[in-house]
């Protein structure tokens, strides 16, 4: 079993190179899989752990913490499209409080309990314009205020209630950085 530094190829083409205990990449080290995605940090009995960078064959980027091979803790995934989501992390998904900013400069700011915008949260789009209400599985729930009124200058209607404000449909979880 290698122990120490050194470097292996897999029978897939995927290469490590790094810290090695009992067999495994252990401590730090750099893996390049074979489709081009490469993750250098820390790892432990084979897994990311620690504080690493995951970058994706598609360009989409994580940096930060890592818990036996998943996203946990802080950490910041910067996705292909632009979309970035910075906060905390559990089990491989936003969970705690973040920030996602959408590629139109849409922001959430606010509580991402299993990888959804829920609770209390603020939502400020491109033009300045913000929001502050609960949300539940994504979308505003219940009571709110929203702080400027469409761009139109009409109010929306989300739900069947009319709401004053950008009142945006779901916001999808960023997606897993592997």
């Amino acid at each position: 079993a290698p122990e120490g530094h050194g470097k292996k190829t897999s029978p897939d083409g995927g290469v490590y190179d790094g810290e090695w205990r009992a067999g495994a990449p252990d401590g730090h080290g750099k893996m390049t899989f074979a489709d081009g995605s490469v993750y250098d940090g820390e790892w432990r009995a084979g897994k990311p752990h620690g504080r690493g960078k995951m970058t994706l064959a598609d360009g989409a980027v994580y940096e930060g913490e890592w818990k036996a091979g998943m996203e946990h803790g802080r950490g910041t995934l910067t996705c292909a499209n632009g979309a970035v989501y910075d906060g905390e992390w559990r089990a491989g998904a936003p969970d705690g409080h973040g920030k996602k900013t959408s590629p139109h400069g849409r922001v959430y700011d606010g509580e991402w309990p299993a990888g959804a915008p829920q609770g209390n949260g603020k939502m400020t789009v491109a033009a300045g314009k913000r929001q502050d209400r609960a949300r539940r599985a994504g979308t505003p729930a219940g009571p709110g205020k929203a702080l400027a009124r469409p761009s139109a200058g009409h109010p929306t209607r989300q739900r069947g209630r009319k709401t004053r404000g950008d009142a945006p449909a779901a916001w999808p979880p960023p997606p897993r950085a592997h």
